[in-house]
């Protein structure tokens, strides 16, 4: 199972060149045996970013958020278990949508694939991959 971060889900959608050789292998063998996640948190992140102008998507975002769940990505919602986890990520980033993104990987046996250096420096339970590989 591969959980990709926010920025990592928008990189290989729109084949950024910071997303390395290795991540994009995995990503399509996560893809093709139905083993790519993305937190519902990812989506409201992405609505955000649009909002401030910081990010460009040429379609609307629910048209957008349809196509990827239509070509197989699937998506975690936020209950109340990753809620009651991402509390206890003792050490990680403050920022919430991190912490709930990294508690739906763990609670998914799910390896994050992302290029923040506060996850993928954290020493708790996660497994992590760095997009940039």
């Amino acid at each position: 199972m591969i959980m990709l971060d926010t920025h990592v889900l928008i990189w290989v959608t729109q084949d950024c060149d910071m997303v390395g050789q290795k991540s994009r292998d995995m990503v399509d063998a996560a893809l093709a045996n139905n083993e790519l996640l993305v937190s519902a948190i990812s989506f409201w992140e992405m609505t955000m970013l649009d909002y401030r102008k910081d990010l460009e998507i040429t379609m609307p975002l629910p048209t957008w958020r349809t196509q990827l769940l239509t070509s197989g990505i699937r998506e975690i919602p936020i209950d109340g278990e990753i809620g009651l986890m991402a509390v206890e990520l003792h050490g990680l980033t403050p920022d919430p949508a991190d912490r709930m993104i990294a508690a739906s990987a763990i609670i998914n046996s799910a390896t994050m694939i992302t290029a923040d250096e506060a996850i993928l420096g954290w020493s708790g339970g996660l497994k992590t991959h760095d997009a940039r590989l």
